[in-house]
């Protein structure tokens, strides 16, 4: 098994990540919008950086948003983290894989 530590480009995307997912979050949250902001950094972070590392930033917005604006986050951890991992799963894959510059323009 290889060593797998976090270089520093992947830890300042990861806490970009957890930010757009707070922002993204608290957005929802005031314009009583129905739809899922908060999941926003985790799914660009799995599509870019891969699917363990997408689940990374879910958790700890998930945490950050729970103890800070709403307790409801909490409960939903466990789904925003099984959300990215499948989503870097499918992306992942040959098939599905679309280029990263066009991915990044159209964010």
């Amino acid at each position: 098994m290889r060593n797998a530590k976090l270089s520093l480009h992947q830890m300042c995307f990861i806490a970009l990540a957890v930010v757009l997912n707070l922002i993204g979050g608290n957005l929802a949250l005031i314009l009583k919008l129905p739809i899922y902001f908060d999941s926003l950094g985790t799914v660009l972070c799995a599509m870019l950086l891969g699917p363990i590392y997408g689940m990374i930033p879910a958790l700890i917005s998930s945490l950050l948003g729970g103890f800070t604006t709403d307790i409801y986050a909490l409960f939903f951890a466990p789904v925003g983290m099984l959300i990215v991992f499948l989503t870097g799963i499918v992306y992942n894959k040959k098939h599905l894989r679309v280029s990263k510059k066009i991915l990044l323009f159209v964010l």
